[in-house]
């Protein structure tokens, strides 16, 4: 994993700034998986009535972290994942200003421009932990919802700045771009669509989107964060070169 391997086994040669975003998949994966198997175990209930479910029809992977004590144990693969991510926002920015003269103006731009919301963005990440959905839907929901997205821009300005990127690797990246916006719409959709019956008086409301379009659309997404690692192609690494220095 490069979890592991970017905490515990430094590389004095070079640096891959792809690595760094692997890792981050890892850790959310992991954050995921974790917060998942903790709520089946001290609070099952969470899956059978939450804000996520009254408003999409289904459950998404993000209510295993939604409770405690799911929450405190998913909390740390949550900061990994935003150290990962802001390690990878760092080196790619760089990478792109010494690469600089084989872009044209637009790509160099936009990668150091979206690497820059990047790290902003990320930093909402724990309050996604901390701001419970029962407290605040819409606020629990729009801090990972907005991740989403100008995570998609980072993976496209990722593959804009590639020296030699194959058909593989492309259609990977517009597959992800799509289901990115379009689960973003989705959830956005059906949620002013919720607030809005409840407003007028329902006391049931169906979802907007068809519930199975919604869920294949959000799992599908889930999965393209994990074939990342697979089909994700690295571009050039970065070498560095250590002095030793005595001071007298």
């Amino acid at each position: 994993m490069k979890t592991i391997d970017l905490i515990f086994k430094e590389d004095a040669e070079y640096i891959q700034p792809e690595d760094y975003l692997r890792a981050a998949g890892e850790s959310l994966f992991l954050m995921l998986v974790v917060g998942a198997i903790t709520s089946m175990i001290f609070v099952p209930e969470v899956f059978k009535s939450n804000p996520i479910l009254e408003r999409m029809g289904y459950n998404n992977f993000c209510v295993g972290f939604d409770m405690a004590p799911a929450t405190y144990f998913a909390f740390p693969f949550g900061i990994l994942y935003v150290y990962f991510s802001i390690q990878f926002s760092i080196y790619d920015r760089l990478r792109t200003v010494i690469v600089g003269e084989r872009l044209v103006s637009w790509k160099k731009n936009f990668s150091i421009i979206t690497n820059n919301i990047y790290i902003i963005s990320i930093i909402g990440l724990p309050l996604l932990l901390l701001v419970s959905p029962m407290i605040s839907i819409w606020a629990h929901s729009l801090l990972f919802l907005q991740i989403v997205v100008v995570r998609a821009f980072v993976v496209l300005a990722n593959f804009f700045e590639h020296p030699n990127p194959s058909s593989k690797y492309k259609i990977y990246v517009y597959t992800y771009i799509l289901f990115s916006t379009v689960g973003f719409s989705f959830a956005i959709a059906n949620y002013i669509n919720f607030d809005n019956l409840i407003a007028n008086g329902a006391n049931v409301v169906e979802p907007l989107i068809p519930i199975n379009l919604a869920r294949g659309v959000d799992y599908f997404w889930f999965f393209l964060m994990f074939l990342q690692s697979i089909v994700a192609e690295p571009g050039e690494k970065i070498y560095v070169r250590y002095n030793k220095m005595t001071q007298t």
